[in-house]
């Protein structure tokens, strides 16, 4: 709408977020279909996909990985299987995801790194393209 005269090159949005801020865009990556479907009013012309994401120690599954109170502020303490199956990443990854960089330290206290390995692994099975790093550090802050 104002792209042009915000000086934004719509054909290259990237969402990045943290934790679950970082579950927040891997939402957007998995059901940005969903948005568009929904949208009626003057945005129905404009395309929910992110051109990329980049998702820090991020926050995907609700399984046996899980952060619990991620999962419990977002959905409530008795989130049905069907909401916990479908807020669940890992599961919801398609083809038709957007380029996805994701990284996580190893050493993660709060978020168990095998989040990351399940969004990767799904990605990989979908053949998107999900660029996974996984550092060895003893906190979550990485600095250059």
């Amino acid at each position: 709408m104002n792209a042009e005269e915000l000086h934004v090159d719509k054909d290259k949005i990237m969402l990045c977020g943290f934790s679950a801020g970082a579950h927040t865009c891997g939402s957007v990556a998995v059901h940005w279909q969903e948005f568009e479907e929904s949208e009626t009013g003057e945005y129905a012309s404009v395309s929910a996909k992110p051109n990329a994401v980049i998702l820090s120690y991020p926050v995907i599954t609700s399984g046996d990985c899980a952060h619990r109170g991620s999962f419990t502020a977002l959905l409530g303490a008795d989130a049905s299987e069907e909401e916990l199956e479908y807020m669940s990443l890992e599961k919801q990854v398609t083809e038709d995801m957007p380029l996805c960089f994701l990284w996580q330290t190893v050493t993660d206290e709060l978020v168990p790194v095998q989040n990351s390995f399940l969004f990767a692994q799904a990605a990989g099975k979908e053949d998107s393209i999900c660029i996974p790093c996984i550092f060895k550090r003893k906190t979550r802050i990485v600095t250059c």
